[in-house]
């Protein structure tokens, strides 16, 4: 797997997002410090994501990221 740069996760977003309607636009993302796997218990064995694994793994750093932009 191929780490991005933040430009580029930014470039990428502003592309996406303009092609999307304002309610459904990325407006704020966290790089997440390891790659999703199965082995770290953040994806099924079928390759779907375990939302809540990565809700308690990434917890603290969501709610950090929504409550600097209020």
């Amino acid at each position: 797997m191929v780490a991005a740069d933040a430009a580029t996760v930014e470039a990428s977003i502003a592309s996406v997002n303009a092609q999307l309607p304002d309610y459904a636009r990325v407006s704020r993302w966290l790089s997440s410090q390891t790659a999703f796997d199965v082995h770290n218990g953040q994806l099924t064995p079928n390759g779907r994501l375990k939302r809540d694994a990565i809700w308690q793994t990434y917890q603290h750093q969501i709610q950090a990221l929504y409550a600097e932009k209020e």
